[in-house]
């Protein structure tokens, strides 16, 4: 409903009861705002300037936002657009932390709003946002502790627009962010605040000057060294020096210097307190979420990404693992070897994050490296007695959720991988996630029987113990665990990728196909939805793709479980064309003759006739010009040999033109329209959907047609004159 705008202008001179409707209005009919005078439009800017102003934190809200509604008007804000501006300002710079923070978020909206509108017309950008953006961007900077997600994004898009403009405040803001990265709760920040922070430093190369392609590939240089820095601190509590590869590969990355500026702060260890190990963690994570984003932020310059140096370090962090790695003899503590094997557990998960990134982003750059990839990434993979230990995969299935995600973001980069001896293990990995898995809780404990002394005093007691593990025993389905439907779907993605791209070992796919079909089963049977999931219905469409070395076909079971498919009812219901019939052409009349008032008039058609040689014998086939060949035998008869098939007409009707050969020497007449014989239909048997039956013509004996007399038909006459008389 649209409000007049004289009414809208008496709501404005105190506090409007409804501002909804006012804001729907002004936005939805642009018609108000176009036929405006000018009296009008000076009412409505100072009543709205005049509701900003208010001490009333709801009277400020609705002039804010009118704002925002009259900045889309190309009229107002080129006439009021710096008065509105700096309305705006005064109120951002008179916030407080007891003003409701409503005010601040509607303030700063409105401003991106109206910078928005401008950014792009020269005129209003030289006129009113230029000469305003220092003020805006220290007003943001000022008030980023506030609504620090909200500032930031809004000064991520200003550097990004305005780079120029932006110089001079480019150094305090890079150390506002990177404050924000030392607080030691920063890893339990949302993760949009993370993130955000993350690209807004990972754009701030754009402002330099000079050579700004030099400056981004430095601060990823430096990410890595500061990483390479914080790892080498795992050499104080393990054996490093005693792998060959580690050490390596702490040799092929780059060495931070002593005086170097690093990002965060130095770390502060005490072996007496182990919780403070997790900074190492903590700070390998932030370190590689920033080199991340530095990965996948767009820049306006062209640079060079150190992709083999970024390989090169993931590797060492995944290589820095307990299973290869032993303890020093003076680290005897428990719980400190085990927050240190938690510490880089974590420093592999974020590295399988990164790698995953690179796949997502760089794709086919990264190829070279496939190998090598997944050759240090199946190592993550827990192993007991030359068997995956499946209690430390439990433990840890988030990192192993991840090793498949990324696994399986690798396989999509190519379309079929000839060795797949590198997958096995995650084949098995994958396969034992989705396991029916027991309450951890309920271990059967063994049983002590208590000897007692044989006597006839002795009564037997009840043995209690035994007592609570009889519901285990007899139901042991109500104790099954629920599997995460997280990982349920990573795990049936991975398993689709490796079917389309991988030839997997008989063992390893007939265990993939047992899964599919028990899963399938249950979803379409026995659950509540009584339906396949996407994810599942995928992974059955594969498995009848790429059967791979089964030698039954899975389409019967699969067909019944998602019966509706369309993609699999071409396999059920083939699609193939219709047999073609092939019938002898018809001859056109060529010349009528005869007609006349008499009602027995007759027509002549001359047909095409083959003289045969008498010199060659009786039996001699003899060719038509319809490229059919007649046999002539002692008795008269005549058999039809097939023609060609280019020389053949399919007929698809009931009734068919009938041809005649004869000799030369005899004479026929015809009525006057060509001979129409009708034809029994014919059925024809197949296992494919066959069209309406066709029709062939039948043959005719050559012999009795001469004759005349022997005919199984009767020839009838046609009047042409349109009588409808009986007379004969």
């Amino acid at each position: 409903m649209s409000i007049p705008l004289s009414l809208i202008i008496k709501e404005l001179e105190s506090t409007p009861d409804s501002i909804l409707s006012i804001l729907s209005t002004l936005h939805y009919d642009k018609s108000i705002l176009l036929n405006i005078t000018k009296s009008e439009t000076n009412h409505l800017i100072s009543r709205t300037l005049n509701l900003t102003k208010s001490p009333d934190a709801y009277n400020k809200w609705c002039g804010t936002n009118l704002i925002r509604v009259l900045a889309e008007n190309y009229t107002i804000l080129s006439n009021n657009g710096i008065v509105l501006l700096e309305q705006l300002l005064t109120n951002l710079e008179n916030y407080n932390h007891t003003i409701d923070r409503k005010i601040l978020t509607s303030t700063i909206e409105a401003i991106n709003f109206i910078c928005k509108q401008i950014r792009g017309k020269p005129t209003l950008t030289r006129e009113i946002l230029t000469p305003k953006l220092p003020t805006i961007i220290t007003k943001y900077l000022d008030n980023i502790h506030f609504n620090p997600l909200l500032v930031i994004d809004s000064l991520f898009i200003l550097v990004k627009h305005h780079p120029t403009t932006f110089r001079p405040f480019g150094n305090k803001l890079a150390s506002r962010l990177t404050g924000f990265l030392n607080l030691g709760e920063f890893t339990s920040f949302p993760e949009k605040l993370k993130q955000s922070i993350f690209k807004t430093l990972a754009i701030l190369p754009v402002i330099e000057k000079a050579e700004p392609e030099v400056q981004w590939e430095n601060n990823v240089r430096n990410i890595i060294k500061e990483v390479v820095s914080i790892l080498s601190v795992y050499n104080e509590f393990l054996n490093l020096n005693d792998d060959a590869d580690i050490k390596r590969l702490f040799q092929k990355l780059p060495s931070a210097e002593i005086d170097s500026k690093k990002l965060l702060e130095p770390l502060n260890l005490d072996v007496n307190q182990p919780k403070s190990l997790f900074q190492i963690s903590s700070n390998i994570e932030i370190l590689l979420n920033l080199l991340s984003t530095y990965l996948k932020v767009e820049t306006r310059f062209s640079v060079r990404v150190p992709l083999g140096l970024i390989v090169t370090l993931n590797e060492l962090i995944c290589s820095i693992n307990l299973r290869f790695v032993q303890f020093k003899f003076d680290v005897r503590d428990d719980a400190l070897k085990s927050i240190i094997k938690a510490t880089t557990l974590k420093n592999q998960f974020n590295a399988v994050k990164l790698l995953q990134e690179l796949a997502l982003v760089y794709r086919g750059n990264v190829l070279p490296h496939l190998t090598n990839i997944l050759s240090y990434l199946e190592v993550l993979i827990p192993f007991k007695n030359k068997k995956i230990d499946f209690n430390e995969l439990l433990i840890n299935e988030e990192l192993a959720v991840a090793l498949l995600s990324c696994v399986e973001s690798y396989l999509s980069l190519v379309g079929n991988l000839g060795d797949s001896s590198q997958l096995l293990r995650f084949v098995d990995t994958s396969l034992l996630l989705v396991e029916p898995r027991l309450d951890s809780s309920l271990a059967p404990a063994a049983v002590k029987k208590v000897d007692q002394p044989q006597g006839k005093n002795n009564k037997k007691k009840k043995n209690t113990n035994s007592v609570a593990m009889s519901d285990l025993l007899s139901h042991q389905h109500l104790f099954v665990e629920s599997i995460n439907s997280g990982t349920i779907k990573v795990v049936r993605s991975f398993l689709s990728a490796i079917i389309s791209r991988v030839n997997l070992p008989p063992t390893q796919h007939y265990k993939i196909m047992r899964y599919l079909i028990l899963e399938a089963v249950n979803a379409k049977y026995y659950s509540y939805e009584k339906s396949v999931s996407p994810q599942l219905r995928n992974l059955l469409i594969n498995s009848v793709l790429y059967p791979g070395f089964e030698k039954v076909s899975l389409l019967p079971i699969v067909s019944q479980l998602i019966p509706q498919d369309p993609l699999l009812s071409v396999f059920t219901n083939p699609r193939f064309p219709p047999l073609p019939i092939y019938v002898k052409k018809v001859e056109e009349p060529t010349e009528l003759a005869g007609f006349g008032d008499n009602d027995e008039d007759e027509e002549v058609v001359e047909e095409k006739t083959t003289v045969e040689d008498d010199s060659e014998p009786s039996a001699k086939r003899r060719k038509t010009d319809h490229g059919e060949a007649s046999a002539s035998t002692e008795n008269g008869d005549a058999s039809v040999i097939p023609a060609k098939p280019e020389d053949i007409e399919i007929v698809d009707e009931a009734k068919v033109f009938v041809t005649k050969e004869v000799s030369s020497e005899d004479v026929i007449s015809f009525p006057s329209e060509p001979v129409v014989q009708e034809v029994k239909r014919v059925e024809v048997v197949t296992t494919a959907p066959v069209p309406a039956p066709v029709v062939a013509a039948p043959s005719v004996d050559v012999a009795e047609s001469a004759a005349g007399d022997d005919s199984d038909f009767e020839m009838p006459e046609i009047d042409l004159d349109g009588d409808s008389d009986d007379d004969e």
